[in-house]
């Protein structure tokens, strides 16, 4: 996990796929992601 700009703003490689939309399911629509982020967590659905 590396911290980017601020505390709050960070990115992290999970190694997997199905791992990350995993991690990402929980994330309410509120908190901003990547456009990568945004796909992965689609997987999920």
């Amino acid at each position: 996990m590396t911290f980017r700009g601020a505390v709050t703003t960070f990115s992290a490689s999970l190694g997997v796929v199905p791992l990350a939309a995993h991690v990402l399911s929980p994330v309410p629509p509120s908190v901003p992601l990547s456009n990568r982020a945004v796909s992965v967590k689609t997987m999920a659905a």
